[in-house]
């Protein structure tokens, strides 16, 4: 068997040292391979006993050949303070257990808690209420003597504890106190240890009355020194059984017995008395059985003195009935000492099996050593796994490095001949940057040069049919009220449009869809070819859009035409010949903000009877409205509700016209108050146009609901309205329109 597996039990009694090698098979019952005692040869004193025990240790060693180092230690029970103490449950909660019973230990133990060791143990108690709890104490000072003495001799203290505790695990383990109560009593030199085993219940107490009690006696009765009368004690000594019992020839025996037998009643009263304590403060129940061990409960007669004043079963504990015995241990010689060994076998059996009683009383000093060495093996493996990481990761970084180093080579040259690449892609990039900041330009004078087409397109859309144009004229700059605004000084079919030779609508004077106006296909059209635009239409419709001309068709207004707008043509307007601003000449170039229109033209009122005299009305109500003129009432009416001239006859009709134009204000204010959708807008502008008396301001309406100019009365208003003077139903009229986004316009100047 491996040394590994052996332990060594070592009881340091108050007169002799008892020591049990046990060796642990893979079942579970120890064997005592080996065992030894032996007493002191001079009495322990706090000063000696350290060198004592030491020195009688190391003599055992040697003598008896004991080979394992590791060692259990038990310790006199005259030397611990043990109490016992019923406390509230507390659900198991150990740190609360630990801190009452550490409080109770402080109101017990007469010495300071830093100068002690201490354990303590929760008992079973089939009583639910309480709780049981033994804890033990003993002196720093004399702990660490006794585990400096094994550790001066070569051993390892792994545990330390009492006797007590050992000798009531002993009998557990044999099945003492199972079903009923018993007692143990331990007898030893110097004190005797009483223990209570009730099933699970556990009691002890330390009595100072043994076997150096009686000795005392003797060398006091006889006289003589203690060593002589402890000859007197073991050659002579046995318990008187006293009354009718015949007394001993030798007269010295019968005055030894007597004085054992009186000992021994004095131990009877202790007993009694730690009965009755265990029955009344543990409520514990009465014994029915008595176990005696220790080395001076062999002592004749002693068995028979206690069943005799207990009036109970008393026998000899052997505590080897759990224990195997190996091949080399003298049976005879242990049959002698078996009695001495409960507490040996109790440390035995806590080494490998649990125990009811398990304290410890390890110096702090110890269990640091104990700490480190367990942690030993794991500090070494973590060591040689720190150190096989290290080289693995040496390694590792080696090769890594390798690695990049290829890698780094590789993309070296890659780059070496990607790099033209590169150059010329940032050449082409640059060259790429530069053309789209072109087409970026070309694109914006794009857009401002579609901004004339979509207002013309917007003027001709919203233009009632019987309405031409003869003049379109920009507002260069700020745009003034309309009131202050100038008419047009080109007449009905004279010279003198914005952007055509001969009106901007008619032939010579433009009319809509005539040859000759904006959109007519004869020169100076605006859209069409060589002057396209509108086919001709009959008398008042509006052409819409040349059958061969267009916007951007040739001879339109950008195309190269005769008539075209921006063309090289003799009327185009940029282009180098005729009537155009163009010439030999480059021209020049100035953008001028245009925040207006001022628009002059015709109106031809049909379909109506005495036209001439409803535009005549028309004409007065806008003077009198711009001349902030007012009816009696204080309202303003509309221009179409205005008073007739004098003389003029009244027509069934006027009272019609002038409530249409009244529901038109009352349409207009409402609007106002009102956030409306721009459809919603364009149709109520169409209703109120649909409404008016005149073709003018019919179109005034729908200017201002239109999504390109500012429908503000005060910008885009009429500015002159004049009635028929050389042909019936005709009217003139100058129109001034403020554009809700003034844009550039590129002025043409030599």
């Amino acid at each position: 068997m491996a040394r590994s597996d052996r332990v060594l039990a070592i009881d340091i009694g108050a007169t002799s040292i008892k020591v049990g090698e046990f060796e642990y098979p893979t079942r579970e019952t120890p064997s005592l391979v080996n065992f030894a005692i032996r007493e002191y040869e001079e009495e322990l004193t706090e000063s000696t006993r350290s060198v004592v025990v030491a020195g009688l240790l190391r003599q055992m060693l040697v003598e008896n050949s004991f080979q394992s180092r590791r060692a259990l230690i038990s310790l006199s029970g005259q030397s611990a303070f043990t109490r016992f103490v019923k406390l509230p449950p507390f659900a198991e909660d150990e740190k609360r257990i630990r801190q009452i019973v550490e409080f109770e230990a402080k109101q017990n133990v007469p010495f300071n808690m830093d100068e002690v060791i201490w354990d303590y143990q929760l008992i079973a108690s089939p009583d639910d209420e309480e709780m049981d709890v033994m804890f033990v104490v003993i002196k720093n000072e004399i702990v660490e003597q006794m585990t400096g003495a094994v550790q001066a001799v070569g051993l390892e203290p792994l545990l330390v504890d009492v006797a007590p505790a050992a000798c009531y695990n002993a009998t557990r383990a044999n099945h003492v106190g199972e079903d009923d109560c018993a007692m143990v009593l331990n007898i030893g030199g110097r004190s005797t240890n009483l223990l209570f085993v009730d099933r699970t219940r556990f009691f002890a107490r330390t009595i100072p009355i043994a076997g150096h009690t009686i000795t005392q006696q003797v060398a006091k009765e006889f006289g003589i020194g203690f060593a002589e009368a402890e000859e007197l004690k073991r050659r002579h000594g046995f318990v008187a059984l006293g009354g009718a019992y015949a007394e001993p020839e030798s007269e010295v025996a019968a005055n030894v017995s007597k004085i054992i037998r009186n000992v021994m009643a004095r131990l009877h009263g202790e007993i009694n008395r730690s009965i009755s304590v265990y029955r009344a403060q543990q409520r514990g129940n009465r014994p029915v059985r008595m176990h005696l061990t220790g080395g001076s409960s062999t002592l004749t007669y002693c068995d028979h003195f206690f069943a005799e004043k207990l009036h109970i079963d008393v026998d000899y504990f052997n505590p080897f009935q759990v224990v195997a015995l190996g091949p080399a241990v003298d049976r005879q010689r242990l049959q002698e000492v078996a009695h001495m060994f409960s507490e040996v076998v109790g440390l035995g059996l806590r080494y490998r099996l649990p125990c009811p009683i398990e304290v410890t009383l390890v110096p702090e000093t110890i269990r640091r050593q104990q700490a480190l060495r367990r942690k030993k093996p794991f500090v070494f493996a973590s060591m040689a796994c720190l150190l096989v990481i290290l080289i693995v990761a040496w390694f590792a970084q080696i090769n890594q490095g390798r690695l990049y180093s290829r890698a780094a080579a590789t993309l070296e040259q890659q780059r070496s001949e990607v790099e033209p690449y590169a150059t010329k892609i940032k050449g082409y990039k640059s060259e790429a940057e530069q053309r789209k900041n072109q087409v970026t330009a070309i694109i914006d004078l794009l857009k401002q040069r579609q901004r004339w087409p979509d207002v013309y397109n917007e003027l001709y859309r919203l233009k009632p049919e019987n309405l031409w144009f003869h003049s379109i004229r920009p507002v260069i700059g700020e745009i003034q009220p309309a009131a202050a605004a100038k008419p047009s000084t080109g007449g009905a079919g004279t010279s003198g449009g914005m952007m055509m030779e001969g009106g901007m609508m008619g032939p010579s004077g433009g009319g809509s869809g005539f040859p000759g106006g904006m959109m007519g296909p004869s020169g100076g059209g605006m859209m069409g070819p060589s002057g396209g635009g509108s086919p001709p239409a009959e008398s008042g419709g509006s052409g819409g859009g040349g059958a061969e001309g267009g916007s951007g068709f040739p001879g339109g207004m950008m195309g190269p035409g005769a008539g075209g707008m921006m063309g090289p043509g003799a009327d185009g307007m940029m282009g180098p010949g005729g009537s155009g601003m163009g010439g030999d000449t480059a021209p020049s170039f100035s953008p001028q903000p245009v925040s207006g229109l001022i628009i002059s033209g015709h109106g031809v009122l049909l379909g109506t009877a005495n036209a001439t005299e409803a535009i005549r009305a028309a004409a007065d109500g806008v003077r009198g409205e711009r001349d902030g003129g007012a009816s009696a009432e204080g309202e303003a009416k509309p221009a179409g509700a205005e008073a007739k001239p004098a003389g003029a006859e009244a027509k069934p009709g006027d009272n019609a016209e002038a409530a249409a134009a009244t529901s038109s204000t009352a349409e207009e204010g409402a609007e106002a108050a009102t956030d409306e959708t721009p459809e919603q807008r364009h149709a109520k502008a169409l209703r109120r146009a649909a409404q008016q008396a005149t073709p003018e301001l019919a179109f005034l309406e729908l200017l201002r609901a239109s999504g390109l100019f500012d429908p503000d009365k005060e910008y885009t208003d009429i500015v002159s309205y004049t009635p028929p003077q050389n042909v019936d139903n005709l009217s003139t009229f100058t129109i001034q329109i403020k554009l809700k986004e003034p844009f550039e316009f590129n002025q043409v100047g030599r």
